[in-house]
């Protein structure tokens, strides 16, 4: 083990290290260093030499004291190293020529000039060496932590540490606008991360925003920055002890901002409590002036926590190639006891801007596509889970949520494989998945709903626009599984259906207009009618649009439906209940089996171009195979080649 000395210096001579101390001990055992963030007990003996005399080149100084350099600049020979044997250097600057120093030699009172760097890349910021204020303080030192910890930043960059390292710590940071003469942009005022860095934050590593009264703030931000790495740490925004009086809705105070970042990596990070939201994406400029616009790209949102921030936990309004995988949305948007939660209100939020020209035609301002949002968990939420309002290209893919998924305008967006579980009243009154907007379908297009576990929502799947396939999907214990409104193009298949729940029914197509649409085997059993459609294919642009019901499998104590609609061909399915059709127009029924203790198919009220051939029918003894009330003319319907086994 190695004794105490005052310290040691050693020479490179050819072969052998020759050990100088003052007790002329040779040094045999490697400084250990100490856990991140463990900060060892520094001496408080001062050192009994100072660095005035010649120093060789290349030499070691191990330093076990307090070296006073008494305000001086001192310069060093040339490949000159520090070693940190639990003392500390001083009230002065050392100017490198080459050579490293141990980073648990610098602090608050040692300035480093010249060509050097660390000893150990991974460096340590061990904050009682460089003064930080930790826990309630006042505003001018939050506002110095800020200007510390930055500091520390470029000093890490320019000593070429590879990572850097924040241990226990609990500080607040002064990031508002109030401090800022001129233009305050929130994530240049933020604690900026570098570019060319990775910050590493440990679960004791908790950095809080110091309460304010902007209306728009960042914590800690990746402005205009590439090849970053934040892991770890607790970030707080000041939600519940914010200003609010100044107007506003104040929605814009976020605990991370990523604006203009590229290859970003966010790794295990705990947001939470933004007056805004716990992460916010976007660029600088906008898409549609290329000569200023700075896309965010290639980033990665993973294993974090966000958790009760005010407006979104996640807000993705401009960016692409974004993946956000195996984090926890919790709490999103909630009410607390001292704020609102605030819209949006979801989990994630993909909200690019576009607005329509005098020419009418778009012009995209943001532009957020080619996003993954995969396996993540979302609990709590106040208003949904994730939303992608406007976006291209997106993966909603293997996650587990309370609240509904969906989007409003976009296209090649895919919502496959989620686990979506109604919690609590609200939910179960609520729609799972929200595909699409009663809106001209120009950008709502290409879309695909498939693969998803829905349990217990009121409406499982609410599907609009065009070109949309929606398969493969198990939904239960709902009161209508698929609603299908204002659609094109689409086809909607080998869905399973289920639910006990009174008055339940598998698809129901209801007052609106629907175009070259296919369901196909889907197996359906409901309480209530398991396939209906209602008032549908009645507006005059719609008198030769079709829907096609083939290769169901259906199973209700209820008839299947079709009332006051047009242009419907119901062919060959299996249903285990009869068939009513009420004032309809341009209905075929053929190819289908049935089997039921009741008629068959039953026609009421007056319909037109019926086509009632090839089904084959089993019932009861006491009951009809088919039914035409008189009130339809028979000159309207077509009855052929119909097997009746009773």
């Amino acid at each position: 083990m190695k004794t105490t000395k005052t310290y040691s210096l050693i020479l490179c001579c050819c072969f052998f290290f020759l050990a100088c101390s003052s007790d002329n001990e040779v040094i045999e055992d490697p400084v250990v260093v100490p856990p991140p963030g463990v900060e060892e007990p520094i001496s408080d003996a001062p050192c009994k030499f100072n660095l005035n005399g010649d120093l060789p080149v290349n030499g070691v100084m191990v330093i076990d004291c307090i070296l006073d350099l008494d305000g001086k600049t001192i310069e060093l020979p040339e490949n000159f190293k520090f070693d940190f044997d639990g003392g500390i250097i001083t009230n002065g600057t050392l100017k490198f020529n080459g050579g490293y120093i141990d980073g648990r030699l610098l602090n608050s009172k040692l300035k480093i000039e010249g060509s050097t760097k660390l000893k150990n890349p991974a460096y340590q910021f061990l904050p009682s060496r460089w003064e930080i204020v930790q826990g309630k303080t006042t505003q001018e030192n939050a506002l110095r932590n800020k200007k510390i910890l930055e500091d520390n930043f470029e000093m890490a960059q320019a000593l070429k540490a590879e990572s850097f390292s924040i241990g226990a710590m609990d500080a607040y940071f002064y990031i508002a606008e109030e401090y800022v003469e001129g233009n305050y942009y929130p994530t240049l005022e933020a604690i900026n991360v570098p570019s060319n860095f990775t910050l590493i934050m440990s679960n004791d590593t908790h950095i809080r925003t110091f309460p304010n009264s902007s209306s728009k703030y960042s914590l800690l931000a990746v402005h205009d920055a590439e090849n970053i790495t934040i892991k770890g740490g607790n970030l707080y925004g000041d939600r519940d002890e914010h200003n609010y009086a100044g107007g506003g809705t104040h929605e814009w105070g976020h605990v991370l901002a990523l604006r203009s970042a590229v290859n970003v990596v966010i790794d295990g990070v705990r947001a939470v409590n933004g007056a805004g939201d716990g992460i916010d994406i976007n660029s600088i400029g906008f898409t549609h002036t290329p000569e200023g616009y700075k896309p965010s790209n290639n980033i990665i949102i993973k294993n974090c926590i966000l958790d009760s921030n005010r407006r979104n936990n996640l807000t993705v309004s401009d960016g692409r190639d974004i993946r956000i995988e195996n984090n926890q949305f919790l709490n999103a948007s909630i009410n607390t006891a001292h704020s609102t939660g605030i819209a949006p209100g979801f989990g994630i939020d993909i909200e690019a801007e576009r607005e329509r020209g005098d020419d009418g035609e778009l012009i995209y301002d943001e532009m957020a596509r080619d996003i993954q949002i995969v396996n993540n968990i979302e609990r709590g939420g106040r208003k949904g889970a994730f939303l992608v309002f406007i976006g291209y290209d997106i993966l909603i893919e293997g996650n587990q949520t309370e609240n509904s998924i969906g989007y409003s305008f976009g296209n090649g967006i895919k919502i496959r494989k989620n686990k979506i579980t109604a919690v609590g009243s609200d939910k179960t009154e609520g729609t799972a998945i929200l595909a699409g907007r009663t809106a001209n379908s120009e950008t709502i297009y290409n879309n695909d709903i498939s693969e998803n576990e829905i349990i217990g929502y009121n409406v499982g799947i609410n599907v609009k626009n065009r070109d949309t396939k929606v398969y493969k999907n198990v939904i239960t214990d709902f009161t209508t599984a698929i609603f299908p409104s204002q659609l094109e193009n689409s086809e909607i298949y080998s869905n399973t259906l289920n639910s006990s729940r009174k008055d339940s029914r598998g698809i129901f197509v209801f007052m609106t207009s629907v175009n070259n649409i296919t369901l196909r085997d889907n197996d359906i059993t409901v309480t209530s009618n398991p396939i209906k459609f209602a008032s549908v294919n009645l507006e005059p642009e719609a008198q030769n649009w079709k829907v096609t019901v083939t290769k169901n499998t259906t199973r209700s104590p209820v008839h299947n439906l079709i009332t006051m609609s047009h242009n419907i061909d119901v062919i060959d399915n299996h249903f285990f209940q009869s068939f009513e059709i009420y004032d309809s127009k341009s209905i075929e029924l053929s190819k289908n089996r049935i089997d039921t203790n009741r008629d068959g198919i039953h026609l009421k009220n007056t319909n037109l171009s019926i086509g009632i051939k090839d089904n084959h029918i089993n019932i009861d003894p006491t009951k009809e195979c088919i039914i035409v009330q008189s009130t339809t003319n028979d000159g309207e319907v077509l009855i052929s080649n119909n097997t009746c086994v009773q």
